[in-house]
């Protein structure tokens, strides 16, 4: 679920809850203050209704009484005969009392009663019937009859016409002249009946809108007058009954509401002797609570979605719009954008995580530039490194090709530096290539323009110098030159001074390739090619070197194929007594010959071999060819003496020989003294520390060690002394002046009488003349080898040399002859 859609659930309940709840309460209210404007209302009306009921009674109480003091009034009651009364003052009488009831509408009957309520005049209404005849007594006029001055009243409900009556007495003196405190009694009662019209007019027109209706009823429950149009209800609802329950009830005492299921109503007693009921149906405020309720509904929904909407409005603003933002930024940065505009400045946790996001930004940022700078750059000199040289060079053959310029390569690569490492350390090794790069630099930065130029660090001891613009020849051997004086500068390396020298190839664009690696490849090779001619030099890249690689790699493929084909042979060429001719030895030398490149002498594919590691493999092939072979002599009756085996300085530092010349022999059933280990003295010089202990174990194993090559190195005596060799093989390069009174013979000389100081055997290489075999005898050698013995043999014929007589000292050219057919 997305965020919006939990904060929408979130919000729901938050936003409309407290509304519904504060509109249900708001509609309460309303709904109480509605049915109390109800009951206001019926108090209203019967308010309206009993001032209407008390005005018109207390009007016509004071009317009565005026009336009755009225001089036509007094003259006939003081009137004592009767037929003076009836002819002389009866008609005045009437037409005062009709006079008096048509200015008064409302007044229907206005009659004048003797003292003992018996009817004597009267003066009614038209077309209203009379009640008691004239001449008659009144019953209810007589039970009423007031004792007092105020008036009677009671209601006549009985009537046709509904109506209430008054009865005034009217007491007088006998003369008018009579003082107040004459004889003064009752002359007879002025009776009125008063419609209840102007009530009924006055609750028709209520000031103000009633829902409900207005009843005047009287205590019986009969209905008087009903405000509703139509047909008036001879009796009160049962459901208002109740209001007509109070025993207590006065005029003027307050209304009575009563609420039932049904009615909201409320009851008024009015004198003389009725009830003014006010009622509102209940379903009469359905509508208007309806109305209220959807109203309120309305309202609550209005601002529940207002304040929705304001409160969306602030969280999309303060939430959802930083938090979208800050995914789009987390986004860019995933794409690669480490550094985006983040539009979030709250200073909340929003604003906090903004801010960690950029400076999550800033330190990937950082850390990007710095993992870039390291994949393109040496961590050691924070040179370029292969990848970008690569890059920038072939930039710069593009715009060579465009401008129709040159570019030249130069490849430095510092002479003997594994040296240094391992005579001084690897940390010495790495302050060197930084003070190299550091001069190549400042050789590159002091190179003026139109020329630009790069440099980079290819791995090891390599570095890469790029020229683009006006190079030449010329130009690129000059800066060249420079490279070399600087190198050549001596260098501190912690507490010794050192001085160094480099090899250089230079290739130039487009002469010698038409790429950046074909130009790094030439480069390359030049170097190689520096480095063969004695080092510090510098070379330009050739077509010959070209040929020259081509040609050893395709001689590197056609030797491992040798290898993988069982191709190479074992070749064994006699070591001989000089003295009698007989075989003492055999050395073990590898051939091939191939179909395509014919016979490969081992000097060419000999350092192939080592440079690529293959030699492990032929080593340990040879050794087991060996032992094998000279199980087969054994087999077949010859007698072999011990057979030397060649050993490589590859094999010396890379492999522990001991233990795999142990299991030749112990696989074939030979001993120790079987076999002859030759090692140059080149290779010694080659032997690391524990490379040392791997040659000495040879040396605990039993195998006879025979030093080869003596003489070409730079510390015989010392390795002599060392490691003690069974043998020393002097080279074939002294052998051959050793018949002249000259320096070889002096050396040769000098070598073997230190061979015989040491109690160490000699043996002299390259004999190929008798000359040469009758001077080393002449100095004391006793073993010599070369083609004037034999030339090496395959094994069946080298097995036959075993017992044979080689030529020798003395014998002639008949023993030389002989040994040529052999």
């Amino acid at each position: 679920m997305r965020l919006q859609a939990k904060l929408a659930l979130a919000l729901a309940p938050l936003v409309a809850g407290p509304l519904l709840a504060l509109g249900w309460l708001s509609y309460g209210s309303l709904k109480a203050d509605i049915e109390q404007n109800a009951a206001e209302d019926l108090r209203g009306a019967l308010h309206i209704a009993e001032d209407a009921v008390a005005k018109l009674t207390s009007r016509a109480q004071t009317d009565l009484a005026v009336f009755a003091k009225a001089p036509g009034v007094e003259q006939y009651a003081r009137a004592s005969d009767d037929p003076d009364r009836h002819y002389l003052f009866q008609p005045g009488l009437l037409r005062l009392l009709h006079g008096f009831r048509e200015a008064y509408p409302e007044y229907l009957e206005l009659r004048f009663l003797l003292p003992d309520a018996t009817v004597d005049a009267r003066a009614v209404a038209r077309g209203r019937e009379a009640g008691t005849e004239v001449g008659s007594l009144d019953a209810r006029a007589a039970e009423h009859a007031p004792g007092g001055a105020a008036p009677s009243m009671w209601l006549a409900a009985d009537a046709p016409e509904p109506a209430f009556e008054l009865l005034h007495r009217i007491s007088l003196p006998d003369a008018y002249g009579s003082a107040a405190s004459g004889d003064i009694r009752t002359r007879g009662y002025l009776g009125m009946t008063v419609s209840l019209e102007p009530v009924y007019e006055g609750l028709r027109k209520l000031p103000f809108d009633f829902a409900g209706f207005v009843q005047l009823v009287l205590p019986d429950g009969r209905v008087l007058f009903d405000t509703r149009a139509g047909t008036r209800p001879e009796h009160l609802n049962d459901g208002l009954a109740l209001l007509l329950a109070v025993p207590e009830a006065a005029a003027g005492a307050a209304p009575r509401l009563v609420q039932t299921p049904c009615w909201l109503a409320g009851s008024q007693f009015a004198e003389p002797g009725l009830f003014v009921i006010a009622a509102l149906p209940r379903t009469e405020l359905k509508e208007p609570l309806l109305a209220l309720k959807l109203q309120m509904l309305g309202l609550t929904l209005g601002a529940i979605g207002l304040l929705w909407a304001v409160l969306w409005a602030l969280l999309r603003k303060l939430v959802l719009t930083p938090v979208r933002a800050l995914h789009d930024a987390a986004e860019r940065i995933g794409a690669g954008d480490l550094r985006p505009a983040i539009p979030v400045s709250a200073r909340d946790e929003l604003g906090d995580l903004a801010g960690a996001v950029r400076d999550m930004g800033e330190r990937l940022a950082l850390a990007h530039s710095q993992v870039e700078h390291q994949a393109f750059h040496d961590h050691l000199t924070d040179l370029p490194n292969r990848r970008l040289i690569r890059e920038l060079l072939a930039d710069e053959v593009g715009k060579a090709q465009h401008d129709g310029a040159h570019v030249a390569v130069l490849f430095v690569d510092i002479d003997n530096f594994k040296r240094i490492n391992d005579a001084l350390g690897h940390a010495a090794g790495d302050e060197l290539l930084r003070v190299m790069a550091q001069r190549l630099g400042e050789v590159a930065a002091g190179i003026g323009r139109p020329r630009r130029s790069h440099l980079a660090r290819l791995g090891g001891d390599e570095l890469l110098m790029v020229l683009a613009g006006t190079v030449d020849p010329n130009v690129a051997g000059d800066i060249a030159g420079r490279v070399l004086a600087a190198v050549t500068a001596p260098v501190e390396l912690g507490e010794l001074r050192q001085v160094v020298t480099a090899s250089i190839g230079i290739a130039l664009y487009p002469r010698d390739a038409a790429d950046a690696e074909g130009l790094i490849r030439a480069a390359d090779l030049a170097m190689y090619a520096a480095k063969a001619d004695g080092r510090n030099a510098m070379r330009f890249y050739s077509g010959e070197l070209n040929a020259r690689v081509a040609a050893r790699m395709r001689l590197e493929n056609a030797l491992r194929c040798a290898l993988e084909g069982n191709e190479l042979r074992v070749y064994y060429q006699p070591i001989v007594d000089v003295a009698s001719g007989r075989p003492e030895g055999f050395e073990a030398l590898l051939r091939w010959q191939d179909d395509e490149l014919g016979v490969v002498s081992p000097t060419e594919f000999i350092p192939i071999a080592e440079d690529t590691g293959m030699i492990l493999a032929i080593g340990r092939w040879a050794l087991g060819e060996v032992c094998r072979q000279i199980a087969a002599w054994r087999a077949a009756g010859i007698a072999t003496p011990p057979v030397a085996v060649n050993v490589s300085a590859v094999q010396l530092n890379r492999e522990d020989l001991a233990p795999v010349i142990a299991y030749h022999l112990a696989d074939y059933g030979l001993t120790p003294a079987d076999l002859v280990v030759e090692v140059t003295e080149s290779a010694l010089m080659a032997l690391d520390p524990r490379s040392e202990a791997r040659f000495m174990a040879l040396r605990r194993l039993g195998v006879a060690v025979h030093i080869d090559d003596f003489g070409t190195g730079y510390s015989s005596l010392s390795y002599l002394r060392r490691f003690q060799f069974d043998c020393v093989k002097i080279d074939a390069s002294f052998i051959r002046g050793v018949t002249d009174a000259g320096d070889d013979r002096i050396l040769v000389t000098a070598i073997i009488a230190l061979a015989h100081a040491l109690e160490t055997k000699v043996i002299a290489e390259g004999i190929e003349t008798a000359a040469q075999a009758a001077a080393l005898a002449e100095l004391g050698c006793r073993l010599g080898q070369g083609f004037y013995y034999a030339r090496p043999q395959p094994p069946e014929a080298a097995g036959r040399l075993v017992g044979q007589r080689l030529p020798a000292v003395g014998t002639g050219d008949a023993a030389q002859s002989a040994c040529a057919e052999a």
